[in-house]
């Protein structure tokens, strides 16, 4: 088998899992959600995601997260007390490097000749944003209070919520 035929699709698995932040606990370089427990029925939900990933999907997964949440803790429906997604902006500068480049110049005789030269390659300052979310809830037994737009049932959540978690478009 060639190697161009093993590799191909290695690269594409790559880039393509690379595009977007799954729903996953966080990792390594901290994509995904956390949660901490605050008491018996409240909790800190987060949601943090790459540049590929937007507001509306950074959202569903923190609903999701929380769902998740309370269903974990033998809870029923979660009441949001507060939550918020935001955009954050970081600048990463690139203070430059210098490098050894083959050129090719004439004497004055105009004779071709290779000389190494240092080159100053210049660095720059680059800038990504991600958006970020988080909720804190408080998780109850029982059914869900109808005159309360901040409740919501967590089987409910986790119903309209399948598809998008998962990362399918």
């Amino acid at each position: 088998m060639s190697i161009f035929k093993i590799t191909l699709p290695l690269i594409l698995l790559i880039s393509l899992s690379s595009c977007v932040t799954p729903y996953k606990p966080a990792g390594l370089l901290g994509n995904g959600y956390t949660d901490t427990r605050i008491d018996s029925n409240t909790a800190m939900v987060n949601i943090k995601a790459n540049q590929a990933l937007g507001e509306m999907k950074v959202q569903t997964y923190l609903y999701r997260r929380c769902a998740e949440v309370t269903i974990n803790s033998g809870f029923d429906y979660f009441i949001i007390v507060s939550h918020s997604v935001n955009e954050v902006t970081t600048l990463r500068t690139d203070p430059g490097s210098y490098d050894t480049q083959k050129v090719h110049v004439k004497d004055d005789e105009g004779h071709k000749t290779t000389v190494e030269q240092e080159v100053y390659v210049p660095g720059g300052t680059y800038e990504s944003s991600h958006f970020k979310g988080n909720a804190t809830i408080k998780m109850y037994s029982g059914t869900k209070p109808a005159n309360n737009p901040n409740a919501y049932n967590a089987e409910d959540v986790l119903l309209n919520t399948q598809v998008t978690a998962k990362g399918k478009h």
